[in-house]
């Protein structure tokens, strides 16, 4: 390699690329020829020039000069020194692709390229040699590999193979714990395959003898590894039990009579890939549970310790284990024991294909990227150290700045590992939240379940889109003694609500319930009271019929799955914010369902259905009631009937209050009410403590303005009990001034000043 500055010399491009060998000092065998030539943005010229030996490119030779304003600027590049290569041909072209196939044990190319003749450096123990080849690229499918392969063309031997891929994606397929036999992407590395699918940009880790590191995330984590693309079952190390210990080895008089037991156990490396905690001044026997150490590299040994709070720890031995399946026994110097290995699927495999799963249905589905939509990396880690005790039965998104999911290995009676395929697609779920793009959903209170059940909601969904036994329950595949840990189509068979605000003989937990806490009260039932929108959703998508616990009953048509997760992830996304609550949830996912299907619809009925199944909103067999709130501009409003008419003792508001507005003005484009006995209530301002302006019969309102400054208005529709009519419509404008805020301003800055925005003006009506 070589570079040297020019601009001094003042050598024109003719001159130097007529004298190329005597600058480089190379006698007449070497020539070279233009490749490539470019002129950069500031005027810089790049001509590239491959070095050739009597004719023959020589592979990796490259000359580049640099110029400006036709001199010289700079030269750099690789060239053969002088030297003498021989160039004896004895096999031909045809015979050195049958060569490489053959090499490649290639049955079937995936593709066929031309084969070139050119001088390759070959690499030896002290360097490189410079040999006449035959550069042949074989392209096979299982295992994928593209490769170009040096065949000498004087002897045919093959001299080198070189990979043409780095951390090449490889189909593969995977013994999964809880899913079967299912098709994987891996990658190829070093000559074996890791748990990487790069062009999803998932990476799976064993964290069992990582560190995290606050503010960093974790390190000392290893890759899961396999020979081959068929990922199978594996022996594993379930548990250690010490039975007898001598004394010898770690006893002091007075100073340490009692022992404090551990182990360490490594690989066939040598490397340390679990360290326990200890037993304190506990005399065996002693077990250590649930290792979940899957015997990948082996022989793996374990080594016996005595803890000591002052000077170093006491060496009891190191033991050899097998890989044998089922109870074997362990001595030596006095000390013996036993010890258990299995044989089970690996769950990283579980958590690597439900990852690849759960991406390509956000894609699919949303169009969304990664968690973030933007393609970050999705990296997840399987048994670290704050998951090997008390914390096994559990799995985890972590938020920013570490972005990435941790998953227990379960502890063997409450939860096996907590891989299913429902759960990685609720903890990616909960890092789409927290990039809704609105501030996610505060983890408390209402806004808290609704978290939690959009991650189940999801998750569900995903199980759906996979086609691998879906159902409606929520970690069904780990749970040891129990069916399931959550169900959606009956949330009260797991002890959560399916009607809001229902009481808390109805398992409804308080969502104001003072200072959240994790432990103490689930920050104030947010694993609780989901089971409301997961009834919701179950219903939308299935449909149902029932009486709830507020003694309303109700009847819904399923518009099914594939609707259903459009209206709630377009809700999620576009109109909830970080501390929104249910009711924020039923406007959101009604105006979504009108956004993505019209009102009125099958779908936006079936919306307001569902809630009113669940004890939000009212009874979706009247045309109105409640009270809507407007904050647009301008709009259009009507009696809700379309065409038909409208409902008998219909009682409902519109509230038209956009921020800032002044005044508002309607204009009605249609009117037909039962004369005297159904009226429409219009009232300056944003409650009914004025006079209203009063409507019935058949005849058109002419124009409506409020009273400037009153900031908005109130309509109100009232009918009695009998004889209905077309009902009525009408457009509104507002005035005023610009908002002087809206929506959520970040402030990034160490230091600053702001204001509400009005300036020298007041400060605009219905802010927020």
């Amino acid at each position: 390699m070589f570079h040297y500055s020019l601009s001094k010399y003042n050598i024109s491009r003719e001159s130097l690329t007529s004298n190329f060998n005597s600058y480089l000092n190379l006698d007449k065998q070497y020539t070279f020829k233009q490749i490539s030539e470019r002129t950069d943005d500031i005027g810089f010229t790049h001509v590239n020039y491959q070095q050739l030996y009597q004719g023959i490119p020589i592979s990796g030779c490259l000359v580049m000069l640099h110029f400006k304003d036709g001199k010289a600027n700079s030269i750099n590049g690789q060239i053969a020194q002088k030297q003498e290569i021989d160039i004896a041909q004895n096999i031909d072209e045809k015979q050195a692709y049958s060569i490489a196939k053959a090499y490649m044990n290639a049955s079937e190319l995936l593709n066929e390229y031309p084969i070139e003749l050119v001088i390759a450096p070959i690499p030896t123990e002290n360097g490189f040699d410079y040999k006449l080849v035959y550069k042949v690229r074989i392209d096979v499918a299982n295992p994928l590999q593209m490769v170009n392969v040096m065949v000498d063309a004087a002897s045919g031997e093959v001299l080198n193979k070189i990979s043409l891929i780095a951390h090449a994606d490889t189909p593969g397929t995977a013994q999964t714990l809880y899913s079967g036999t299912q098709n994987i992407i891996c990658d190829s590395y070093n000559g074996y395959y890791r748990l990487r699918d790069n062009g999803r940009k998932i990476e799976t880790y064993d964290a069992t003898n990582a560190t995290f590191t606050q503010g960093t995330g974790f390190s000392g984590y290893s890759n899961y590894v396999s020979s081959t693309t068929a990922w199978q079952k594996i022996p594993r190390l379930n548990s250690f039990t010490i039975s007898n210990v001598a004394s010898g080895w770690w006893y002091t008089a007075f100073a340490d009579e009692q022992p404090d037991l551990y182990i360490k156990v490594k690989n066939g490396s040598n490397q340390t890939v679990y360290t326990s905690g200890y037993y304190n001044n506990t005399f065996p026997p002693v077990t250590f549970s649930n290792l979940n150490i899957y015997l990948t590299n082996p022989p793996y040994t374990v080594e016996v310790w005595d803890y000591d709070a002052i000077g170093s720890d006491d060496f009891g031995g190191s033991y050899t284990i097998s890989n044998n399946i089922g109870i074997s026994n362990w001595s030596g110097s006095g000390n013996n024991g036993y010890y258990s290995v299995s044989l089970q699927s690996n769950p990283a495999l579980d958590v690597h294909w439900g990852m690849e799963k759960t991406f390509d249905f956000y894609l699919n589905v949303f169009g969304r990227n990664s968690y973030d939509g933007h393609g970050s990396v999705i990296k997840q880690y399987l048994n670290p150290p704050d998951m090997q005790g008390s914390d096994a039965n559990n799995a985890s998104a972590l938020p920013f700045p570490y972005n990435f999911m941790v998953y227990g290995m379960g502890d063997g009676s409450f939860m096996n590992p907590v891989v299913g395929l429902d759960v990685e697609g609720h903890e990616f779920t909960h890092m789409v939240i927290a990039d809704n793009g609105n501030g996610g959903l505060t983890y408390q209170g209402e806004s808290g379940a609704l978290n939690e059940s959009f991650a189940d909601i999801f998750g569900t969904c995903i199980e759906f889109y996979s086609g691998v036994n879906p159902d409606w329950l929520i970690g069904e595949d780990v749970m040891v003694n129990a069916p399931y840990l959550r169900s959606m189509s009956n949330p009260k068979l797991a002890n959560q609500p399916n009607t809001y605000n229902s009481g808390l003989q109805n398992y409804w937990h308080n969502p104001n319930c003072g200072t959240p806490d994790p432990k103490t009260n689930d920050n104030c039932g947010v694993h609780t009271n989901s089971g409301v929108q997961n009834y919701w959703f179950y219903l939308l998508s299935q449909g149902g019929s029932g009486t709830n616990d507020l003694g309303n009953s109700y009847s819904v048509t399923g518009i099914g799955i594939n609707q259903a997760r459009q209206i709630a992830y377009r809700n999620l996304t576009t109109y909830l914010s970080s501390n929104s609550n249910y009711l924020a949830a039923y406007n959101g996912s009604l105006q979504a369902a009108e956004d993505l299907y019209g009102n009125p619809s099958t779908q936006y009925n079936a919306v307001r259905a569902a809630w009113y199944a669940v004890g939000i909103g009212d009874n979706p067999n009247t045309y109105c009631s409640g009270t809507t709130v407007l904050t647009a501009n301008s709009g259009t409003v009507t009696d809700g009937s379309g065409s038909a008419n409208y409902s008998n003792n219909s009682n409902c508001k519109w509230i038209i209050a956009p921020p800032g507005a002044t005044q508002i003005t309607l204009n009605f484009t249609s009117f037909n009410l039962e004369n005297g006995y159904d009226t429409v209530f219009v009232y300056g301002g944003t409650d009914t403590t004025g006079t209203p302006l009063v409507y019935t019969g058949t005849s058109l309102p002419g124009q409506i303005s409020t009273p400037a400054g009153m900031g908005g208005c109130l309509v109100k529709f009232k009918t009695d009990g009998s004889v209905t009519a077309g009902g009525w419509s009408f457009n509104y404008t507002s005035s005023g001034i610009t908002p002087a805020c809206s929506g959520i301003t970040l402030l990034s800055t160490p230091s600053g000043s702001f204001s509400d925005g009005s300036g020298s003006s007041n400060y605009g009506n219905n802010l927020n």
